[in-house]
């Protein structure tokens, strides 16, 4: 039995120099970090390494890493713009409401003044 698990062993260790020679192992650790500050925005980060790549690899792995935090930031940024814009977008609908009220009750109250008006010069006409 021991001779057997030898064997295997010996063979999986042969495995291993074989795939070493022709491509090196990686280890990728990603980190995802999310946080919330006091008005609710939710910022993330994501922190990946890589261990035992080639340069070039890591150099790719770089340029990426790169322009994916330079598309978060801006994915950021577009959020916040975009909260910023419907804010001031219910402002201006809350203030095109009021300008409405305003301007009705001003037609009420000019109608009603025209009534007045009309009703003076019939009595200003009968004297």
């Amino acid at each position: 039995m021991s001779g057997r698990a030898l064997a295997i062993s010996a063979s999986a260790r042969g495995m291993a120099e074989d795939s070493s020679s022709s491509r090196q192992m990686k280890k990728t650790t990603k980190t995802y970090v999310y946080k919330t500050d006091s008005s609710g925005n939710v910022t993330s980060h994501t922190d990946v390494k890589v261990e035992g790549s080639s340069a070039s690899e890591s150099a790719a792995f770089r340029r990426y890493e790169e322009q994916i935090r330079v598309l978060q930031e801006d994915l950021e940024s577009e959020m916040s713009l975009r909260r910023r814009v419907e804010h001031e977008k219910q402002s201006l609908q809350m203030q095109i409401i009021s300008l409405s009220e305003r301007l009705t009750e001003a037609e009420s109250g000019s109608e009603s003044q025209l009534d007045i008006n009309r009703k003076r010069e019939a009595e200003m006409a009968k004297l």
